[in-house]
C-alpha cells in the first residue's frame, strides 16, 4: 500500500507540471489559472462522493480502478499532446485525475488500519506514508520537469502514466477488507446520506471539528 502511495504521489507531481505546460501552450497564463481552479473545484465537489466509494466497495478494488482510470486519462492526453490539445482537453484530463484522487486517497487511508496488526505497525505505516509523500512531492515535479526538458511532453506523460500503472499493479495484489465492503453494500445506505455523513459528524463531534480545522490550516 505504501509503495503504491509513493508511486501515485510521484505520478501526481509529474503530471501536475505537464498540465501546467499544456495549459500555458493552449491559452497562456489565464489558462494556467483556470486549470488551478478546475482542479480545486473538482476536488472540493467530488470529495464527499469519492470517499463514499471506499465504504461501499472493496477498498483495494476502488484504488485499483482509480489508478487505472488515471492511467487511461494520461495515455489519452499523451496521444493528444503529439499535436496541440485544446485547453478544454487539458481541463477535462486534470478534472478527471483530480476526481480519481478523491476516490483513491480516502480508500487508502481507511485500508491501512485494517492491514496493520499492531499499533506499532500502524504508527510505522503513518511515518512511512508522510516520508514517502514528502519525497515524492519533491521528486515528482523534478522528474517531470527533466523529462519535459530533455524528452518532451509525451514522454513526461507516459512516465506519469507508468507510475500510475505501477500503483495499480501493486494495489491489485491486495485482497483485504472484502468482508467490510460486503457489509457496507448490504447496508444499502442512501448515496446522499453516505456523502454527507462526514458533515453530520463535524456538527456532532467537537474533537473532529478541531482535527479538521488543523488539517485545513496546514494545507
Amino acid at each position: 500500500v505504501e509503495a503504491a502511495r509513493a508511486a501515485i504521489a510521484l505520478a501526481i507531481g509529474m503530471y501536475g507540471v505537464v498540465f501546467i505546460v499544456l495549459a500555458y501552450r493552449a491559452g497562456g497564463a489565464s489558462a494556467v489559472g483556470a486549470l488551478a481552479v478546475v482542479r480545486m473545484l473538482t476536488t472540493a465537489v467530488a470529495s464527499p462522493f469519492g470517499a463514499m466509494l471506499g465504504d461501499r466497495f472493496a477498498r483495494h478494488r476502488v484504488m485499483y480502478a482509480a489508478d487505472l482510470f488515471r492511467t487511461a486519462l494520461l495515455l489519452a492526453i499523451a496521444l493528444a499532446a503529439v499535436g496541440d490539445p485544446p485547453a478544454l482537453a487539458v481541463f477535462l484530463t486534470a478534472a478527471g485525475t483530480a476526481a480519481a484522487g478523491t476516490v483513491s486517497a480516502p480508500a487508502r487511508a481507511a485500508l491501512i488500519p485494517s492491514l496493520a496488526r499492531t499499533p506499532d505497525e500502524l504508527a510505522a505505516a503513518n511515518v512511512l506514508a508522510s516520508t514517502s509523500e514528502g519525497i515524492s512531492a519533491f521528486a515528482g515535479p523534478s522528474i517531470g520537469g527533466l523529462l519535459l526538458a530533455f524528452a518532451g511532453l509525451e514522454t513526461a506523460l507516459l512516465g506519469a502514466a507508468s507510475a500510475c500503472l505501477v500503483s495499480a499493479l501493486l494495489v491489485s495484489r491486495l485482497a483485504a477488507d472484502e468482508n467490510r465492503a460486503e457489509a457496507a453494500r448490504r447496508a444499502r445506505e442512501g448515496r446522499f446520506r453516505g456523502a454527507t455523513a462526514g458533515f453530520h459528524l463535524l456538527t456532532r463531534e467537537s474533537g473532529v471539528r478541531v482535527l479538521a480545522a488543523v488539517y485545513v490550516a496546514q494545507t
